[in-house]
């Protein structure tokens, strides 16, 4: 028999706030330019696992 695949828990972690402010500086670099701290995060998330690819 084929086993089903779980559910996958959703990915959580805590991002300090001086690391969430440099992140935001560089933004612009990265084409960002939102300047919420969730989506600046987000944004290099995106591009740090585009990059791994």
């Amino acid at each position: 028999k084929r086993k089903l695949e779980k559910a996958r828990k959703p990915l959580t972690f805590t991002v300090l706030k001086p690391t969430v402010a440099e992140l935001q500086t560089q933004a612009p670099s990265i084409g960002c330019t939102d300047t919420s701290p969730t989506e600046c995060v987000s944004a290099w998330l995106e591009k740090i696992l585009t990059d791994l690819k």
